[in-house]
């Protein structure tokens, strides 16, 4: 059974790359919130000072911060990545950021990949030509993006080269 056809587009999507957000470093102030406040919580209790206003204050941020960091959270997640298309590179910067950024492969300049966090997630940071940066935050595998990236790149810069050479032999004229 064959699929119909949606779009033009339907090829190039189904060829990208796409590195997604890492889940783990993006909850982990949830969880460390939640443990945190918890543990309080609970020490003031077997203190006896469960209804003093260190415990009220306690129990707001666990029933009120936790769960709005937690949604924080899972909507930076769903919205943050990269996609190595093959015309352009996406990236998706995460709530509250609505737009993703498209670089032409024609104008990525640099990436780097600083901040890395201990699952192996990073901030991918990719400048244009024209200087301006953009930086994609608790990104999963990072580094491995950053590779594939300045691969890419270095096959764009090859082809701008031979076009600059071919380009300098038509003028000068070969014959």
């Amino acid at each position: 059974m064959s699929l119909p056809i949606q779009g033009e587009n339907d090829n190039r999507r189904a060829s990208a790359t796409v590195f997604g957000a890492s889940r783990l470093s993006l909850f982990l102030p949830t969880l460390v919130v939640l443990v945190g406040y918890g543990l309080l919580l609970l020490v003031l209790s077997a203190a006896g000072h469960a209804g003093g206003p260190i415990a009220r204050i306690c129990l707001i941020v666990l029933i009120v911060g936790v769960p709005v960091i937690a949604v924080y959270a899972a909507l930076r997640a769903a919205t943050l990545g990269v996609r190595l298309e093959p015309h352009a590179l996406v990236l998706l910067r995460g709530f509250p950021a609505r737009r993703p950024v498209l670089v032409p492969w024609q104008d990525v300049a640099e990436v780097s990949v600083v901040g890395r966090f201990f699952a192996r997630a990073g901030t991918l940071v990719v400048e244009d030509v024209q200087g301006t940066r953009t930086a994609v935050h608790d990104l999963k595998s990072a580094d491995e993006a950053a590779i594939l990236i300045r691969a890419r790149i270095g096959r764009f810069q090859g082809v701008a080269a031979l076009l600059d050479g071919l380009s300098a032999i038509g003028r000068r004229g070969s014959g």
